[in-house]
């Protein structure tokens, strides 16, 4: 064998060795990102948060630990950052403006538009909690089922009782302001507010209250929304929900990857999951929750209201403010 044979030999079986060391340093780096828990920030509850993971883990076969976090993690060099995000979209919308979201290419295969599943991939909206009217079914019989089908609606008839939290006492309910006004208009939906207020029997300050009032028969219609009410209905209950048939103000839940994952693979397939699966609302409803998933509903996107108009904290107080000078506490 000639020197020159030799030494192409050699190294052909140099480039094999290597190929195999790199091999196995890629086996090493998965299986040691595999033996990693799932870091997942979560602003849904715990139960359902466990819910979603454990139905993902049984019907696609994939078994991995994963570890809850109901904080945001604080920026330093000793903290462990989230491997994936399940958030609302306003969370999920500042994360991506931050660079904190990694863009996933899965993301845009559902063809919504960019305020349900953010921009580039960013994101993915997988459900909603929708504003709903709970309806008195001695009140609905008085004046008709099909009459009382839309936001017009509960403006135009003029004998009626209403109930719903004080728009200023959480971020939900502020979101409920923006997205109405986002939608509707601000003028517009200042002038609807004051035709709403004058109905109002109690503006509450917790979830739970305009959902008594009507079933005690104290207020005709609460507005409240699909999962807060979903759990108190069953057989006998004395009110009944009505989706509103221009659609209404609604918090969405989406997932995004963290642009610092270590495990990005399978936060993708996750989120996937999520968006696409119908296993995921089943998965929910028996947990016990009323969200909405786009997967499983043929809601139109136009018929989820979020608030597009008043991001920054400074235009959501000026809107509150002006509801609270105009609306709330206007001279009657």
């Amino acid at each position: 064998m000639s020197a020159r044979q030799t030494g192409h030999l050699m190294l052909l079986a140099l480039a094999a060795a290597l190929l195999l060391l790199l091999n196995s340093l890629i086996a090493n780096n998965e299986a040691s990102a595999s033996d990693k828990p799932l870091l997942v920030y979560s602003e849904l509850s715990e139960d359902l948060s466990r819910a979603l993971l454990q139905e993902f883990q049984e019907k696609s076969g994939k078994k991995f630990e994963y570890r809850l976090l109901d904080t945001m993690p604080v920026a330093g060099a000793e903290v462990k950052r989230p491997d994936i995000f399940l958030a609302s979209r306003e969370t999920l919308t500042e994360l991506a403006a931050a660079g904190a979201l990694l863009k996933d290419a899965r993301a845009d295969d559902d063809g919504r538009p960019a305020y349900l599943a953010g921009e580039e991939g960013t994101w993915t909206g997988f459900c909603y909690d929708p504003c709903v009217f709970l309806v008195n079914h001695a009140f609905s019989r008085k004046i008709g089922q099909k009459n009382l089908l839309s936001w017009n609606d509960l403006a135009g008839r003029g004998n009626m009782s209403v109930s719903m939290e004080d728009l200023g006492s959480t971020e939900e309910t502020k979101n409920f302001l923006a997205a109405f006004a986002s939608k509707r208009g601000e003028e517009a939906t200042m002038a609807f507010l004051n035709i709403i207020d004058r109905k109002i029997v109690q503006y509450a300050k917790f979830p739970i209250s305009p959902i008594r009032l009507v079933t005690i028969g104290e207020a005709d219609i609460a507005v409240t929304t699909r999962n807060k009410v979903i759990k108190y209905i069953e057989y006998n209950f004395p009110a009944y929900v009505v989706m509103p048939e221009e659609g209404a103000p609604a918090i969405v839940y989406g997932c995004g990857l963290s642009a610092a994952s270590s495990q990005p693979k399978l936060g993708s397939e996750f989120s996937a999951w999520l968006s696409s699966s119908p296993e995921a609302p089943v998965a929910a409803e028996k947990a016990g929750y009323g969200y909405l998933f786009f997967s499983n509903t043929s809601e139109p996107s136009e018929r989820v209201w979020v608030n597009l108009n008043y991001r920054s904290a400074v235009k959501k107080a000026a809107l509150l403010d002006k509801w609270l000078q105009n609306v709330r506490f206007a001279a009657k």
